[in-house]
Parts: C-alpha cells; structure tokens; sequence
C-alpha cells in the first residue's frame, strides 16, 4: 500500500511493515530585508521646504496642515523561480512613540519615482494614486501593510526598476 502523508509518502507491505518511507523537504524560507534608497517628508504648511535631512518623517496633520511621508525602493532582479515563492512582503513601519495605537495611516504608490531625498517639497512631490492600495492602523508603536500582491502585480521585483509609496492619514 502507498499512502501519501502530511509531507512524506509511506510504502507498506500487506502485513503492515514499512519497506518505504521517501520524506519531503520543505524549502528553507529565506527573509529578505530592503531598506528605502530615498526617504523624505512633505508638509502643506511648508510647501517649499525640503525635509529629506529629516530622521523622523511625520504623516499625520498638525495644526498647520497635511503631511506624508515618502519612501522610494530599488528595483530588485528576481529570477521568475524566485517570484514564485514569494510567501509575503510587507512594508512596516514604526511611530517616534511605542505607545501610538489606533492611527491609522494610508498607503499609496508612488508614480513617479523621478525625485531626490534632499529635493523633494510638497510642490514638487512625486504623483501618487488618488486611492489608496491600503489602509492600517498602528499597534503598538508599529503600522504594517502587506504589499506582496502589489510587489508581485506590480513586476518591480524582476525588471530592476524603481518603486515607491506615499503614507499620509
């Protein structure tokens, strides 16, 4: 008899006794980490101010109006194998304060990856869709979208081009 397992295939005699046993070996998951080749700010209020020296990027409104954080990638050459077996990517993200919770912040792709760390204002930020891919709320100190879909539809991933993505509330 050849029964199939949870990961093994099992050969077995009439009386019961194994002659067989062939194993299957998951693949090993390997993690990825990428951080963004560019990162900056944009403020209404300041419409002509560049923000990029910046290490902490605000994208919720203050009391003098809107703000987003942008965050640009470098495109990655991955074989057509390896897109294949992408289980997740995630952009996470985390608040200057532990404590923040339940603010939830917007996510939209940038689509024009054409701007500078140290030139970017809000006059000439980069277009961006009008709706965003996601919406996620903070815990703990941390907000956390899962762009794999968006990775993965999107083609940055083999063609070594630049993506991006514009977090606002």
């Amino acid at each position: 008899t050849i029964t199939l397992g949870a990961n093994s295939l099992n050969v077995m005699t009439t009386d019961n006794s194994m002659i067989g046993k062939v194993s299957f070996i998951e693949p090993p998951i390997k993690t990825l980490h990428f951080e963004p080749i560019k990162d900056s700010m944009v403020i209404e209020s300041q419409p002509y101010l560049d923000y990029g020296q910046y290490n902490v990027l605000q994208v919720a409104p203050d009391t003098t109006g809107k703000a987003a954080a942008l965050f640009g990638f470098s495109g990655i050459n991955l074989s057509t194998d390896q897109l294949a077996h992408i289980k997740s990517a995630k952009l996470i993200l985390h608040t200057s304060d532990p404590s923040i919770t339940n603010v939830s912040a917007k996510l939209h792709t940038i689509t024009d990856n054409n701007w500078t760390e140290n030139g970017v204002t809000w006059k000439s930020a980069p277009t961006y869709t009008q709706y965003p891919i996601m919406e996620a709320a903070a815990t703990s100190g941390v907000i956390s979208y899962d762009i794999t879909k968006y990775l993965t539809d999107l083609g940055c991933l083999s063609d070594g081009s630049q993506f991006g993505f514009r977090v606002d509330s």
